[in-house]
């Protein structure tokens, strides 16, 4: 399994000189050389539903694993199969990439069932987040009029995005199935390209960060460290991953009555 301590990585932006001329040429040259032999990335993401999230991704595979280090999906080319796995249970599932759902309903509490992925949302301008290049993409002024609207004839949930903004890397060449199981991982819109960040203004006014990303490096991958968790049980939906929690037993309550004299 891949992992940062065997990770050769390199920041994208080189940070600012402290020593002398010469160190700084060496540092130059030294970031030069790993990017140069890096060809992938590695991610560090925050979901306010999913929490911080690690992500290693190239033309070979992706891997995202929670900063925790307990659960985590693995999915590598040509066929892109999605393993999700459990390191607490040592158990895993295995999915087609068409039947990879991703987060789903998971995220109806902050968007109130809405469908993300039917948001209308236009290429605005060239961006950046974290030093990051990055393409902005916003939607459409008819249909935050439309939203406001339904929102006003009562037909619309107050949860529902007025307004949404979503940024995907510029200068990432990552393929579209990883690009994919990312946005399907955060449940953010998919196929436009690999997400930073993803934020949305509700019908009721409440600003919504789905998505950011905190850091990004560029880094070395191989095959194997996109492979499945090795001796791990493996079970036939996401859903037995963990363990089932115990019902506790119905407590007994004794009433007191006291007299009021």
């Amino acid at each position: 399994m891949l992992s940062a301590s065997t990770a050769m990585a390199a920041p994208l932006k080189a940070a600012p000189a402290q020593a002398g001329a010469g160190s700084a040429a060496a540092d130059r040259a030294a970031d030069k050389a790993a990017d140069k032999a890096a060809d992938g990335f590695n991610l560090y993401q925050t979901s306010t539903i999913l929490g911080d999230q690690n992500i290693f991704v190239s033309a070979q595979g992706i891997k995202i694993f929670d900063r925790k280090n307990i659960t985590g999906l693995t999915a590598s080319a040509p066929d892109w199969q999605v393993c999700l796995y459990n390191n607490k249970t040592k158990r895993y599932c295995l999915l087609p990439f068409k039947s990879y759902g991703g987060l789903g309903k998971g995220a109806s509490l902050t968007t109130g069932g809405f469908n993300l992925n039917k948001l209308p949302l236009k290429q605005s301008k060239k961006s950046e987040t974290r030093g990051l290049a990055a393409i902005e993409l916003t939607t459409t002024s008819d249909f935050e009029k439309k939203q406001q609207k339904d929102f006003e004839r009562e037909s619309a949930d107050p949860r529902f995005p007025q307004s949404a903004e979503l940024l995907v890397a510029d200068k990432m060449p990552v393929p579209a199935q990883a690009a994919t199981i990312l946005c399907r991982y955060y449940g953010v819109p998919e196929g436009k390209g690999l997400p930073l960040q993803f934020k949305f203004v509700s019908l009721r006014g409440e600003l919504h960060y789905m998505l950011m990303t905190n850091s990004a490096q560029a880094m070395k991958t191989s095959r194997k460290g996109f492979e499945k968790p090795q001796d791990y049980k493996l079970v036939p939906d996401p859903g037995k991953l963990e363990d089932k929690q115990k019902e506790l037993p119905p407590m007994k309550f004794k009433e007191t009555v006291r007299k009021i004299k």
